[in-house]
Protein backbone atom coordinates (compact mmCIF):
# COMPACT_ATOMS: atom_id res chain seq x y z
CA UNK A 1 0.00 0.00 0.00
CA UNK A 2 1.16 3.53 -0.78
CA UNK A 3 -0.28 6.51 1.08
CA UNK A 4 0.38 10.21 0.45
CA UNK A 5 -0.88 12.78 2.93
CA UNK A 6 -0.84 16.52 2.23
CA UNK A 7 1.84 16.25 -0.50
CA UNK A 8 3.05 19.58 -1.91
CA UNK A 9 5.68 19.97 -4.67
CA UNK A 10 7.12 23.35 -5.63
CA UNK A 11 9.55 24.42 -8.33
CA UNK A 12 10.79 27.84 -7.28
CA UNK A 13 7.66 30.00 -6.96
CA UNK A 14 5.51 27.56 -8.99
CA UNK A 15 3.39 25.14 -6.95
CA UNK A 16 2.99 22.02 -9.09
CA UNK A 17 1.07 19.93 -6.52
CA UNK A 18 -0.77 21.49 -3.60
CA UNK A 19 -1.78 19.37 -0.60
CA UNK A 20 -2.84 16.18 -2.40
CA UNK A 21 -3.73 13.12 -0.31
CA UNK A 22 -4.37 9.63 -1.68
CA UNK A 23 -3.87 5.97 -0.91
CA UNK A 24 -3.21 3.16 -3.35
CA UNK A 25 -4.02 -0.37 -2.27
CA UNK A 26 -2.35 -3.61 -3.25
CA UNK A 27 -3.39 -4.68 -6.76
CA UNK A 28 -4.73 -1.24 -7.78
CA UNK A 29 -3.58 0.33 -11.03
CA UNK A 30 -3.02 4.09 -10.98
CA UNK A 31 -2.24 6.43 -13.86
CA UNK A 32 -1.65 10.14 -14.32
CA UNK A 33 -3.61 11.68 -17.19
CA UNK A 34 -2.96 15.09 -18.70
CA UNK A 35 -5.94 17.20 -19.69
CA UNK A 36 -5.98 19.20 -22.91
CA UNK A 37 -6.75 22.26 -20.82
CA UNK A 38 -3.94 24.38 -19.41
CA UNK A 39 -1.62 22.00 -17.53
CA UNK A 40 -4.37 20.21 -15.60
CA UNK A 41 -3.64 16.69 -14.39
CA UNK A 42 -6.02 13.95 -13.31
CA UNK A 43 -5.26 10.82 -11.33
CA UNK A 44 -7.07 7.73 -12.64
CA UNK A 45 -7.71 4.69 -10.43
CA UNK A 46 -8.74 1.21 -11.58
CA UNK A 47 -9.30 -1.95 -9.53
Amino acid sequence: MLMLIELTKKYGILTAVDHISLSIGKGEIVGLQRSRKRHQRHVVFDR
